[in-house]
């Protein structure tokens, strides 16, 4: 089974780190933060990958390509404009050999939720898709696609609609399942009203055919869409790993620095002498003064 991992955003919201890093090359705990997400693919059954990247995200094609996990399985494809998920599936589409599931970069859910997707889609009954949904709080509806979904079939999705307009109160994830079909979808994609090709008009298109597009509930996901994200994305991680701190090989930590919990220390970066970190990623290169008392802090 193929994923597809749309790479190419300029993730705005994410500045200034996206001023350094294209959003899925974000470093967390070691690696870039789309590697967690395709490697929890890996051990889910993927077993080849098409990237959507920008033409100058040199950083993502020699990652993906030199490391190890995932050497000779990635093939690139290059999205030259941000025109929308849809122009994205586009770009990827001579490279698509079948079914395939599809993720943003910046869109990680739980390895054994992952799992159990993955593995009722692969024993599905000729659906044409499968959705990922969760559950929202009502108040921000207004930021997703809200779908209508009757405990099994999802017949629309509305795109960020008024709290008037919602059918619901769960969410359709950037992460999708779809058949080989899809393809014959994406030749006829009109423009969104933010003139863009997105990808819920050819998943609307499945679902009025036979025999439709169903929906899988996970009861949560971490996102990447500012800075501040990464404190709970980094806890997450610890969690799976089974240890309170991480600290790069090459991070410096001065004498008498206390590191609590919930620290991640990247590579090349400096702690200075008698500095007290709780809750505190510290990116590449960063550095924490001297005496410094951080909680709940990213710097960069």
């Amino acid at each position: 089974m193929q994923g597809i991992i749309l790479a190419a955003g300029r993730g705005s919201r994410l500045r200034p780190l996206s001023d350094r890093y294209s959003k899925g090359m974000v470093p967390i705990m070691g690696q870039p933060f789309m590697a967690w997400i395709m490697a929890d693919m890996l051990a889910a059954g993927v077993d080849a990958f098409v990237l959507v990247v920008r033409p100058d995200d040199d950083a993502c094609q020699t990652y993906f390509s030199q490391d190890e996990r995932f050497r000779g399985k990635v093939d690139f494809a290059v999205q030259t404009e941000p025109r929308g998920s849809g122009d994205a599936l586009r770009r990827a589409a001579p490279f698509v050999q079948g079914d395939v599931v599809i993720s943003a970069c910046d869109n990680l859910v739980d390895a054994a939720a992952l799992q159990d997707y993955l593995r009722r889609w692969q024993g599905r009954m000729g659906e044409l898709g499968l959705l990922a949904l969760m559950p929202q709080k009502r108040e921000l509806l207004s930021r997703s696609g809200v779908v209508v979904w009757d405990g099994a079939r999802v017949t629309e999705i509305i795109e960020k609609p008024s709290l008037d307009e919602a059918p619901s109160d769960i969410i359709s994830l950037p992460l999708y399942c779809l058949a080989h079909d899809f393809l014959a979808e994406l030749d006829e994609i009109p423009l969104s009203p933010r003139g863009e090709l997105e990808i819920q008009e050819p998943i609307r298109r499945l679902m009025a055919r036979e025999p439709g597009v169903y929906g899988h509930l996970f009861a949560r996901r971490f996102t990447l869409t500012a800075p501040e994200d990464l404190l709970l994305i980094g806890q997450h991680l610890l969690d799976r790993a089974g240890q309170p701190n991480f600290v790069a090989p090459s991070a410096q930590v001065g004498e008498g620095a206390v590191l609590t919990t919930g620290v991640i220390l990247e590579a090349d970066c400096q702690v200075g002498p008698g500095a007290f970190l709780q809750n505190v990623v510290v990116l590449p290169g960063g550095e924490v003064p001297a005496g410094a008392r951080l909680q709940d802090k990213v710097i960069f």
